[in-house]
């Protein structure tokens, strides 16, 4: 596989079973050469910590931007972005020890109900932003969701994976509360 980081080497899944199935949805890519990030200018990842519930919340992907019944499936022609508000009174439905954990996962929803991660956008990057639309750090990752995209948003919180991220090499900074 190639782009614009150069050849993938590795894919490397968090561990997986079927008592967890929908909440260990992490996994790293490793490359063939490493990225030099002081030639790059690229800064390492900032984790958040904690709760970001009052905060702005983007998401961005390439996933379908049009689905529903009767409708052609439209995937987006360049990068999308939602902002979404973190919520748990929404999810209580999959509080479940085979659907959802929030030690594990993020609950997130449109305040309209409008607009949702969708199909395609699936590891794409949740961070909340400050008042200028800037990211602040990496919350969570998109995993999974309603069926048309327009309810709640489920997001593998990544500070949960902290350890794992490290042991596996890769600079990360904590964002500190």
């Amino acid at each position: 596989m190639f782009g614009l980081l150069g050849c993938l080497h590795e894919v490397l899944p968090f561990r997986w079973d079927n008592k967890t199935l929908f909440r260990n949805d992490i996994a790293l890519f490793k490359l063939e050469t490493p990225i030099d990030l002081e030639a790059t200018r690229r800064e390492t990842i900032k984790v958040c910590q904690g709760t970001h519930k009052s905060e702005k919340l983007a998401v961005c992907g390439l996933g379908l931007v049009q689905i529903g019944p009767n409708v052609e499936a439209k995937y987006a022609e360049h990068l999308q972005e939602v902002y979404l508000s973190e919520t748990y009174s929404h999810c209580r439905k999959f509080e479940t020890d085979l659907y959802f954990n929030r030690d594990y996962q993020i609950c997130a929803i449109s305040p309209t109900h409008e607009r949702d991660t969708c199909e395609g956008d699936s590891g794409g990057p949740m961070y909340p932003v400050d008042r200028y639309g800037t990211p602040k750090c990496l919350y969570g990752l998109v995993s999974w969701g309603s069926t048309y995209c327009t309810g709640d948003g489920i997001y593998t919180r990544v500070s949960s994976y902290l350890n794992w991220i490290k042991s596996k090499g890769v600079p990360v900074q904590q964002e500190f509360e």
